[in-house]
């Protein structure tokens, strides 16, 4: 039998070498350039991700969305990144940061060094990370959740859709 490892609650067949996975499973809206190339990819996917996320908070919808999957893949991994133009949605230090979550190479790829690096970034100033840590801010919103299954908060309710492809 051969070694597996468990991800997320996903089980690989030992399927990578030094730190690089060879199968993903994701959203489609964030998959990052080196996973649909198929190439292999490391941690730095991660930030990739956190890109995605961030633009979409800003903005309302992931950098290179499309309702067409194909093209989707496509914008991801060829058309450049666009950005609002109205500094209120998009300042300055957060497109920056976009950017440089969001390089096409995760060797460049903000974060490829380690988090400190994306912490150190000037759109975190105002972010005492030991305060973060310790649980001291207090949120904008806090819901009222009496248990797990409530679901009130919800303008939508769907499934997570799991892709896999095996690269070998």
């Amino acid at each position: 039998m051969r070694p597996r490892r468990i991800v997320g609650g996903i089980t690989y067949n030992n399927s990578y070498r030094a730190n690089v996975v060879l199968a993903f499973c994701g959203t489609p809206e964030y998959l990052a350039p080196e996973l649909l190339q198929g190439t292999g990819y490391s941690k730095t996917v991660d930030w990739w991700t956190l890109g995605v996320l961030l633009y979409e908070m800003l903005t309302g919808l992931p950098p290179f969305y499309d309702e067409n999957t194909n093209e989707m893949y496509r914008k991801i991994l060829n058309e450049p990144l666009h950005f609002p133009s109205d500094k209120r949605i998009m300042p300055d230090t957060a497109r920056d940061l976009l950017e440089k979550l969001l390089d096409r190479n995760g060797d460049r790829r903000l974060g490829a060094n380690g988090a400190a690096e994306i912490k150190a970034h000037k759109f975190f100033d105002k972010i005492d990370w030991r305060k973060l840590l310790e649980r001291k801010y207090d949120p904008v919103f806090k819901p009222n959740v009496v248990s797990h299954l409530v679901i009130a908060y919800l303008t939508s309710f769907s499934t997570l859709t799991c892709q896999f492809r095996w690269i070998n």
